[in-house]
């Protein structure tokens, strides 16, 4: 059994980890973009002269490409040192460490369903679900649909005024680079479909916006 201010410490914790992550990603991408705009004409030149004109737009993709690293390396990193912060059921065993939330209003397990909080009252899993949609539907559902919405607005930007990106041009694709990457990897950890319209939208957005990149 576990105790409930032992729970909340431990999410905190855990947060406390994973919220710099994620803006480190963020704020390393966006400089590993800044840095290809100053190399960007020197090593395509590069390629041009060792591999001839057709390399351009795989040297190119191979730029872009490490980008996605980037940004998901800290998460990573800092996902295996809050393994630390990680509980269990200790009736079934099952990992629980990203349904800590779900134990404090519950109290119980959300696999096996049995008591692991020693004080409070149960409630069961399908309310606390329905607790959820209410909660979280019109903030982090709709929120991801920032990046498609941003995606759109800079492909039609870039389709009337070609010159528009011509300092910066990876705001193309970067916001569908950004949602594909947020929600998909939202999509993977949660298991929630609800993120799975906002992926394919982002995707899509992100092979348009490399497709108009590389003309």
């Amino acid at each position: 059994m576990y105790q409930e201010p032992e729970l909340r410490t431990k999410s905190k914790q855990r947060f406390s980890l994973m919220l710099p992550a994620m803006c480190l990603g963020v704020a390393a991408m966006f400089g590993y973009f800044g840095l290809l705009m100053l190399v960007r004409a020197d090593v395509v030149a590069w390629a041009r002269n060792n591999f001839g004109a057709d390399s351009e737009p795989w040297i190119m993709m191979a730029m872009i490409i490490p980008s996605i690293f980037i940004f998901l390396l800290p998460s990573y990193v800092a996902e295996q040192k809050a393994k630390r912060y990680s509980i269990s059921c200790p009736n079934c065993c099952k990992d629980l460490t990203l349904s800590i939330q779900r134990i404090l209003k519950t109290r119980c397990c959300s696999n096996c369903e049995k008591r692991i909080i020693e004080t409070g009252r149960m409630r069961s899993n399908d309310l606390y679900a329905r607790y959820c949609r209410r909660q979280w539907r019109n903030y982090l559902v709709y929120w991801f649909w920032a990046w498609p919405a941003g995606g759109i607005v800079m492909l039609i930007w870039h389709r009337f005024d070609s010159s528009a990106f011509n300092d910066c041009p990876q705001m193309i694709f970067l916001f569908g680079l950004i949602g594909s990457t947020a929600t998909g990897w939202t999509l993977i950890r949660t298991n929630d479909l609800r993120y799975l319209a906002q992926t394919i939208t982002s995707a899509v957005l992100l092979v348009v916006g490399i497709s108009m990149f590389l003309q």
